[in-house]
């Protein structure tokens, strides 16, 4: 994934940084915009995250794709698969997304946040990327380290009680765990 977020990257610098590709990018904008697509103020590219890059780039894949056409010196579109890849892991970086700006909750919304996380997990993994596999494989490690305090606090918060985490580890681990 990393060669198709720098892929991504370079791809929202050629058209952001440079004279020709800001022209180009433009022209390609107006096209699809006859075509009944977005407009340039319909689009921001931030790269602050990986997640950033990915939805400034997916946001704006019919346009990467008009540019492809109409720009010889633009080579970075990155091919058919590696949409569908980055469709899948923005998908999955979201959940962690979500998360980053919630710094004052307590320790027991957490669980319900995480296993919402993990069962995105198990939904991405039917995809059959590899790379999610390994993302949560190594998820599945640090879950393993802090699920059982996680319940804990959350079957201790009059908000929540047992219910939540019955029901999160049926989703999760299936009825007969």
């Amino acid at each position: 994934m990393c060669s198709i977020l720098h892929k991504f990257r370079e791809s929202i610098e050629y058209v952001t940084e440079t004279t020709h590709g800001r022209l180009k990018f433009q022209e390609a904008v107006d096209q699809v915009k006859l075509q009944g697509g977005k407009s340039l103020d319909d689009l921001s590219f931030k790269l602050e995250s990986d997640f950033d890059i990915l939805a400034s780039a997916l946001k704006s894949r019919e346009i990467f794709c008009q540019l492809e056409q109409i720009d010889g010196n633009f080579k970075l579109n990155p091919s058919m698969e590696e949409w569908e890849k980055a469709i899948a892991l923005k998908s999955c970086l979201k959940c962690f997304n979500d998360i980053k700006g919630t710094q004052s909750i307590t320790v027991s919304l957490y669980f319900p946040m995480l296993c919402d996380i993990y069962k995105k997990f198990l939904q991405l993994e039917k995809s059959n990327h590899s790379f999610l596999t390994l993302m949560k494989r190594k998820f599945d490690r640090y879950w393993s380290l802090c699920n059982l305090e996680l319940a804990v606090a959350s079957v201790l918060d009059p908000r929540l009680k047992f219910k939540i985490v019955e029901l999160s580890y049926i989703v999760i681990y299936g009825h007969d765990s």
